[in-house]
């Protein structure tokens, strides 16, 4: 899934209400890929500290499970279960 493109909004333009207004949208109510962290499990505490960055969660490529989802509780960065739905 390729992200979505945002609307530029140009500054001091008249209207510029809708370009934000259409942006939110795009943020809050349409899928939206999760951040793909380049490097592996090993460096991802060091890059991102998971005390920084709570409640958020990200992929990555893992060095010897693969892809997976990892969420951080605010004090360490944990994996998540991709079980099917």
């Amino acid at each position: 899934m390729t992200r979505p493109v945002f609307l530029e909004i140009v500054p001091g333009q008249q209207g510029w209400d809708a370009e934000h207004n259409n942006n939110v949208d795009i943020l809050l109510n349409k899928p939206w890929p999760p951040f793909h962290y380049e490097g592996d499990e090993t460096e991802l505490e060091g890059d991102w500290p998971a005390a920084d960055y709570p409640a958020c969660f990200l992929t990555l490529e893992h060095s010897t499970d693969g892809e997976l989802i990892a969420f951080s509780n605010g004090t360490v960065w944990k994996r998540v279960s991709t079980a099917a739905l």
